[in-house]
C-alpha cells in the first residue's frame, strides 16, 4: 500500500516525504552504543516508517532531560557558526527550563541556518548586537527586523542570553 503524506500543502509519496527529512536542514541523529550519531537514510525511513516495530520510540517528550555531556554536545556543535562552543549554555538551558537539550540545539540548528543565518550572527542596534537563535518573534516577510526587535525587547545581547531566553519561551509558550 502506497501512502501519501501532506507537507506545505502538497501531497508527498513517503519516499518524497523521507527525501525532504534527509536533504533539509534537519539534525538528524540516532543513539548508539549511549552517544549520539548521525542517522543514516535508512535510519530516518525506518524511524518515519509508523508500521515499524519501534513506533513507541519515535516521538521524544521535549521537556525530558537527557544525560548530555559538554563534550558530546559540543561535538554536535561543531562547524555550527556562532553555535560552535555553546554546549555549555544549552545543558544550563535544559537544566534551569526542563526543555530537553537536544531539541533545543535541533530547534536552534534549524532556525539558524546550522549557525550562519543572520539573526544568529547578531544584529547590531543601538552599539549592541542582538542574537535570536530560535527564530522567535520571527515573521518570513521581514525575519530580520522582527526577530531582532524581539531578541532586542528581551534584552538578549550575547549567545548565552539567547540560549536561555529561547529556552524560557519554549517552556512557557510550547510545553
Amino acid at each position: 500500500m502506497k501512502r501519501l503524506y501532506l507537507i506545505n500543502q502538497k501531497t508527498n509519496t513517503f519516499n518524497e516525504a523521507v527525501s525532504k527529512q534527509v536533504d533539509g536542514n534537519a539534525l538528524n541523529m540516532k543513539e548508539e552504543q549511549g552517544q549520539f550519531v548521525d542517522a543514516s537514510r535508512a535510519d530516518v525511513k525506518q524511524a518515519m516508517d509508523i508500521d515499524n516495530e519501534y513506533e513507541n520510540l519515535n516521538y521524544m517528550d521535549i521537556s525530558e532531560k537527557v544525560p548530555m555531556s559538554e563534550h558530546e554536545l559540543n561535538q554536535i556543535l561543531k562547524d555550527k557558526g556562532i553555535l560552535k562552543g555553546q554546549a555549555k549554555a544549552f545543558l544550563k538551558a535544559q537544566e534551569k527550563y526542563d526543555v530537553n537539550v537536544l531539541y533545543l540545539i535541533s530547534h536552534a540548528l534549524v532556525e539558524t541556518g546550522h549557525g550562519r543565518s543572520e539573526l544568529a550572527k547578531g544584529i547590531k542596534d543601538d552599539g549592541k548586537k542582538y542574537y535570536n537563535f530560535f527564530g522567535i518573534g520571527a515573521f518570513d516577510e521581514n525575519a530580520v527586523h522582527t526577530g531582532s526587535s524581539y531578541a532586542k525587547k528581551q534584552s538578549w545581547t550575547s549567545p548565552k542570553r539567547a540560549i536561555m531566553g529561547g529556552a524560557k519561551f519554549v517552556r512557557k509558550k510550547l510545553l
